[in-house]
This record gives structure tokens, C-alpha cells and sequence, in this order.
């Protein structure tokens, strides 16, 4: 998880032009036009990661080509794609999906990203009623 954070951190220098990463590198998010956003929504009731196979997103990630990979850590219903002990890791995680995703950006060399929902929290809501937002009118 370390490694996610300091490439989101890494990433987030690139876009606001702080630092002096290689060329490439300092490019990436401008220069890029195919964001592949894995769109991966937990939840605490499927078995989250069962059939994440790392070949297979593999391929299909190389047949698709994209300029980067961005994958949900967190969505807004609350869960993670991770294994953590600061949020809510779903019950049913059978593997680290997020890791698979971090696993094929690395070896064959595309860009990586993480979104990381910090408004709305589904589970935050439900354990936590008192910090939603209420009318009292």
C-alpha cells in the first residue's frame, strides 16, 4: 500500500509540475488520452477479488493499449479494493485487487493512478449516522 500512495503522491507532483521526474514521466498525465478507469465499486456482501486473475487482466489491459491505468482504492460506498486497517475492507476479499491492477501497470510499464473517494462514504454513513448532513428547517 505504501508503494500505491507514493505513486498517487508521485502522480499528484507530475500533474502540478512540483518536482523533476524524467521527461516521460513528468508528462504522463497531460500527454496521455486513454484513461483506463477500472470502475470497481465493493461491496460487503460479494466475494470481492475471487476472479481478479492477473494474466488475464494482462491481456486484456495490452489488447486495449491505454496511455494509463486509474483503479478505485475506495469508491463511495466506502469499501476498499485493498486489504487496510484505516477504512473498511470488505469481508468477502479473496485477493488485492488493487495490487493486481499495480502489478500489471509496473511490468508492462503504463502510468498508475488511484481514486480514492473522500466524499460521500456509504459505510461511513451507516456506522456513523450522526456525521451526515442533516435539514433542520
Amino acid at each position: 500500500m505504501r508503494r500505491v500512495l507514493t505513486s498517487a503522491f508521485v502522480s499528484a507532483l507530475s500533474v502540478f509540475g512540483v518536482g523533476t521526474l524524467a521527461a516521460a514521466q513528468e508528462n504522463w498525465y497531460t500527454n496521455s488520452f486513454f484513461l483506463l478507469h477500472e470502475d470497481h465499486h465493493t461491496t460487503d456482501r460479494y466475494e470481492v477479488g475471487r476472479d481478479a486473475d492477473p494474466q488475464q487482466t494482462a491481456r486484456l489491459v495490452n489488447l486495449a493499449g491505454p496511455d494509463v491505468i486509474q483503479i478505485h482504492a475506495k469508491g463511495n460506498p466506502g469499501w476498499t479494493t485493498y486489504p487496510t486497517q484505516v477504512g473498511f475492507t470488505p469481508p468477502k476479499l479473496r485477493r488485492d485487487v488493487l495490487q493486481v491492477w499495480r502489478d500489471v501497470a509496473d511490468k508492462y510499464g503504463y502510468p498508475f493512478s488511484v481514486y480514492y473517494n473522500i466524499g460521500r462514504d456509504g459505510e461511513i454513513m451507516k456506522r456513523h449516522p450522526d456525521w451526515n448532513r442533516s435539514d433542520v428547517n
